[in-house]
């Protein structure tokens, strides 16, 4: 039997996760506010810490409920074939992750506090960060046969970072672009120039032992 108290926090919990993901993405993790989060969920100001105990652990659960959809992809896509073509669905799940996933605001916010990286989120940042690191360096690992862990790492940091941050980056190419007709505005010609450039610049990072 179904416990009503239970489903109906439940509910206030996943609204507030949705709500604070949405005003972080929109302002930041430092301008964003209790009341503005507990207004759009609709919610008592006090359903934070009661569910979360604080705004900076509902910043947690927000991380970890992107990463976590996020890495289900990254998994189901990635678990296969060539090095090359590991990077090239690597590459391919992020970004669509990020174009049609289901929570729309998921982009934005990953690559705000990425970019900013402020010093009281920072180690969440890190944190939720760190399963996409591992895949990537074990992709570039496999991909160059390079030994020195410090470049591998250094290139899997960039491939992450790429990754992430494009939905910002794109609009900034268009902007910048003679001929912004030219810039691809779907996923799949997104995806392609990515992995162009990430596998040169690996390669070239690594070299190829």
């Amino acid at each position: 039997m179904t416990n009503p108290s239970l489903t109906k926090n439940e509910d206030v919990r996943r609204r507030l996760v949705e709500a604070a993901g949405q005003v972080f993405a929109e302002v930041g993790y430092e301008a964003a506010t209790v009341r503005q989060i507990t207004e759009r969920a609709e919610a008592n100001v006090a359903a934070i810490n009661y569910h979360f105990g604080d705004k900076l652990q509902l910043f947690r659960s927000v991380l970890q409920l992107v990463i976590s959809h996020v890495m289900s992809q990254i998994e189901a896509n990635c678990a296969a074939g060539t090095a090359e073509q590991r990077l090239l669905q690597f590459i391919r799940t992020t970004l669509s992750v990020e174009s049609e996933g289901e929570y729309p605001w998921a982009p934005l916010l990953m690559a705000r506090e990425i970019t900013e990286f402020n010093a009281t989120p920072a180690a969440f940042i890190v944190e939720a960060v760190r399963p996409l690191h591992a895949t990537a360096e074990q992709i570039v690992a496999d991909l160059t046969g390079c030994r020195d862990m410090q470049h591998v790492q250094i290139a899997a940091s960039m491939l992450v970072t790429l990754c992430v941050t494009r939905f910002r980056q794109h609009r900034l190419d268009r902007m910048l672009a003679k001929n912004p007709s030219q810039i691809p505005d779907d996923v799949a010609g997104t995806v392609e120039s990515v992995f162009r450039f990430a596998l040169a610049g690996i390669s070239g990072l690594c070299g190829r032992e």
